[in-house]
């Protein structure tokens, strides 16, 4: 699979998770719920917000509120743009000791530094230059050893400085970053503040699978999630959920098949190679950016000791899928004690 065709609209919008909103309103005359749903395409992906409640000017100034929440982390924290922060820090001169940041991109360097200490450097935002090795085009040759050996020379959270006083940051030399596995996660927690600031009732923002349910439905019970099947089109399973957040890390998401092998995005740091023995791995938090940046990390992990990092970890549960990276079988599906009888395997 080449990349043009892991940025289809299918791939943005349901390459991770489906959401499944099973939400029936009883009429109740003078005051019955109203529900508005919008896209937009930002972050990189389809960002839809379903929001829920009777005043519909409510809804609408909120979601407006979100979406621009959203806009202005997508415009500081890419790498891809030559005026976001993220970029100004990678293309500091190498004799510029402090960078003075923003402060949203300090708040996700900060929180990404906590989540690399508690993950012993499974989850590390100096990932950049391994990151730009890997293409995942068809017919394109695999990073050589020598490349690869290269970029891992900078690559290390222990790196990164951040004065959170001053608002400076300090980089050893050519270490660059890579805020894409959590600043989705931090966005989608941005506009779910919005939402609830305004006051909306019910809402579940989905960035690309990145996902938030503020609230429960109107008509009681919880949230439906639906768990992409790693291999199959279709569902995994369900997963009932209250006011959470999920976060999906998959090797189908962008990747490529070479001699039998697939490689795919999720790259371990200490190697510099994908990481092996997991297909997918699927975390449920309070907060979304912490799902987002523990789905990486588990999956780096692997099976045995994600899971064992996830229940010794309060707050945090997961479901983890396991296979061959030269095979399409399902080998086993792990799920933390915190979701028995929370995930519903689908026939």
């Amino acid at each position: 699979m080449n990349a043009s065709r892991t940025r289809t609209v299918w791939q943005i919008a349901a390459v991770v998770l489906i959401v499944l909103l099973m939400v029936i309103f009883a009429v109740r005359k003078g005051n019955e719920p109203r529900r508005l749903t919008e896209h937009r395409l930002l972050m990189g992906t389809i960002v839809q917000i379903t929001a829920i409640d009777p005043d519909e000017d409510v809804l609408r100034g909120a979601i407006d509120e979100a979406f621009a929440a959203i806009a202005h982390l997508d415009s500081v924290a890419t790498r891809f743009s030559p005026d976001s922060a993220v970029e100004g820090i990678n293309s500091r001169s190498p004799s510029e000791e402090r960078t003075y940041i923003d402060l949203d991109v300090s708040t996700i360097i900060s929180r990404s530094q906590a989540i690399s200490l508690m993950t012993g450097g499974a989850f590390d935002i100096t990932v950049a230059s391994l990151v730009d090795l890997w293409t995942f085009d068809e017919g394109v040759d695999l990073p050589s050893d020598a490349e690869i050996r290269e970029a891992l020379s900078v690559v290390g959270y222990e790196q990164i400085r951040l004065h959170p006083t001053s608002g400076a940051l300090t980089l050893a030399t050519d270490v660059h970053i890579d805020l894409d596995g959590i600043a989705k996660g931090r966005a989608v927690d941005r506009a779910y503040a919005m939402l609830r600031t305004a006051g909306v009732d019910a809402a579940v923002i989905d960035a690309g699978g990145d996902v938030r349910m503020l609230g429960l439905p109107p008509e009681g019970g919880s949230w439906r999630i639906g768990l992409k099947h790693p291999r199959q089109d279709g569902l995994l399973g369900v997963l009932s959920l209250g006011d959470e957040s999920v976060a999906t890390s998959g090797d189908y998401q962008r990747f490529m098949i070479k001699d039998g092998v697939r490689y795919h995005h999720i790259l371990d740091p200490s190697t510099g190679f994908p990481a092996r023995g997991v297909m997918s791995v699927t975390i449920v938090t309070k907060r979304c950016e912490d799902a987002d940046a523990l789905a990486t990390a588990v999956f780096v992990m692997g099976a045995r000791r994600g899971m064992r990092f996830v229940e010794r970890t309060d707050g945090v549960e997961a479901v983890i899928v396991t296979g061959s990276e030269e095979g399409d079988e399902i080998e086993e599906i792990l799920i933390s004690s915190g979701l028995e009888g929370r995930f519903e395997r689908s026939e």
